[in-house]
């Protein structure tokens, strides 16, 4: 590493401190959402940034109504064909 030099940029933080956007660099990206509880409540990387070309999706499963931090489920994961 070289003082001064850029690694990353675009970064975008949710409220809780977490990275909610970040670019690779290379046309993909990573997102993620919260709910309520600042918990993941999904992420993707995508091409372009564009939700219609998703690499791949993830949403876990924390419950509606009992949500005490616990994954109530297997989290939910899609794969896409990019583009």
């Amino acid at each position: 590493m070289r003082l001064g030099e850029n690694y990353l940029t675009g970064i975008q933080y949710a409220p809780q401190g977490a990275p909610s956007f970040y670019p690779y660099g290379n046309n993909l990206a990573h997102t993620n959402n919260f709910n309520s509880r600042l918990q993941l409540s999904s992420c993707w990387d995508a091409v372009g940034n564009s939700s219609n070309n998703f690499l791949l999706s993830v949403y876990p499963y924390w419950g509606t109504n009992n949500n005490n931090g616990n994954l109530l489920g297997k989290p939910l994961m899609k794969a896409g064909r990019g583009r």
